[in-house]
């Protein structure tokens, strides 16, 4: 995807989603954690206590990981537009 498209869809409130893959983790303690992450985003994942702090953290490593992609001119992947939030 084009560095500029994402960077004038960002501007104008249109968020881009990609596919999370969720799962639990069990700690050395017999403790179940959680991890997501995204398979098109090398290295962009996430982890908590719970399945929605895996999930916020993830979406926080999505934002920056795009953020540091349009930095360096990295290529993104397509992904689909599900909504734009200045619509909501």
């Amino acid at each position: 995807m084009k560095k500029n498209k994402i960077k004038n869809a960002c501007e104008q409130g249109v968020e881009y989603y990609f596919k999370i893959e969720l799962y639990p983790v069990k700690s050395d303690k017999d403790k179940v954690e959680w991890a997501a992450e995204i398979p098109d985003l090398p290295g962009c994942v996430g982890g908590g206590n719970t399945p929605q702090e895996a999930l916020a953290a993830v979406e926080d490593a999505k934002n920056a990981w795009i953020e540091i992609a349009l930095t360096d001119e990295t290529k993104i992947p397509e992904t689909k537009v599900l909504k734009n939030q200045t619509e909501l």
